[in-house]
């Protein structure tokens, strides 16, 4: 995996250049971990501060590892604990968004797996990445737990729970209350990466109860989940909806991601469900 590290003490100007760059050909590079705001993880590129949602960070607790006086800790302390530790450190990511004159910068955490990189692995990967998209169910069985999040091997390709995907309640959950490893789950794909799957084992539960209530013609808001090569991925309270590239973008503008982004309030009309209860939209307004 090739990777570039920040240069010392470039001029702003140029570190814009270098994000705009990696934005365009998807190449991750290095930054530095500041601190923990919320649901963000803020990480610094040569001075300019971007943020990554819901970054999958590497730690996890078992009671019989704990020190005495960490046994008599919340989880949430637990959690702000070790991430007191990873201040400093170095993350590799990717640029998701990036606008120079607004002081916007988005990023996404470039996960390494731990799994060895065998022919035929990659190959199992592969297959199962190019019949896959964002809003199909599959099985898979949980591999390691570690903080807030849930690692699954679906096959060949490895996956992510994102914390509030694992349990459908607001608050904290250790995720060793709903899953455990070697169970089997049925999980959402929630965004697809180029060697990875961000999953959702609540939406995987919900997906058919708020399928029932839909149908074509009908008229929905909804959050722009993720944005592909193939267009604008929807995220309706337990479903996704993809409105094809060929109605969000055109002429010089050929991503979605040059248009919108995640998060962004939409308003879809449904134009087909199919029998594999894929969703089919188009846009009819964005905020």
């Amino acid at each position: 995996m090739s990777e570039e590290h920040a240069d010392v003490n470039p001029l702003p100007e140029d570190t814009w250049s270098l994000l705009e760059e990696h934005y365009k050909n998807g190449r991750p590079l290095v930054g530095r971990i500041v601190e923990w705001l919320g649901s963000q993880l803020i990480v610094d590129i040569n001075g300019i501060q971007g943020t990554i949602e819901n970054a999958v960070l590497g730690f996890t607790w078992r009671v019989a590892e704990l020190t005495v006086d960490e046994q008599h800790l919340s989880e949430e302390e637990l959690v702000q604990q070790q991430l007191e530790a990873l201040k400093g450190q170095q993350i590799l990511v990717t640029v998701q968004a990036v606008d120079r004159q607004l002081h916007i910068l988005t990023l996404s955490q470039q996960i390494v797996t731990t799994h060895p990189d065998t022919p035929e692995r990659r190959r199992q990967r592969q297959q199962l990445l190019s019949r896959l998209r964002p809003g199909d169910i599959c099985k898979g069985r949980i591999t390691t737990i570690h903080g807030r999040h849930a690692s699954v091997d679906l096959g060949g390709v490895e996956g992510f729970i994102l914390p509030h995907h694992i349990s459908g309640q607001q608050r904290f959950i250790d995720p060793w209350k709903v899953v455990q490893p070697g169970q089997e789950v049925s999980v959402m794909i929630m965004e697809k990466n180029k060697d990875t799957l961000l999953l959702s084992l609540t939406y995987a539960r919900r997906r058919d109860e708020v399928l029932s209530k839909l149908a074509p013609g009908d008229t929905c808001p909804g959050t722009i989940s993720a944005l592909a090569d193939e267009g604008v991925y929807v995220d309706l309270g337990g479903v996704l909806a993809l409105i094809p590239v060929d109605q969000v973008v055109s002429g010089y503008i050929t991503h979605p991601a040059d248009l919108y982004h995640r998060s962004q309030k939409v308003v879809v009309k449904l134009q087909e469900i199919t029998a594999e209860k894929r969703v089919t939209a188009s846009l009819v307004q964005a905020d």
